[in-house]
């Protein structure tokens, strides 16, 4: 026995399309120079040496740049271990 289909509804006016969001396309801005400097020394173990990665991270992640210069500095961080 065919299958019977339910009666059609009417169909919807189609949306229009500026009813639909336009994607804009990407904007590439060039990294602004770092305001502030930081230098860093690590001292210690190979883990004080990972955490020291992680403080630079975070530090440009907060627009430091990074120095190995003391004088140039606005930061020193001396990272140690603690055994």
């Amino acid at each position: 026995m065919p299958l019977k289909r339910p009666p059609s509804s009417p169909a919807s006016p189609a949306s229009p399309a500026s009813a639909v969001p336009a994607r804009r396309p990407a904007v590439v801005s060039a990294a602004k120079p770092a305001t502030r400097k930081a230098a860093l020394i690590s001292l210690g173990c190979s883990k004080n040496l990972a955490d020291s990665e992680d403080l630079v991270t975070a530090l440009r992640s907060v627009d430091f740049g990074l120095t190995k210069e003391l004088a140039e500095a606005d930061l020193v961080l001396i990272n140690t271990c603690g055994f």
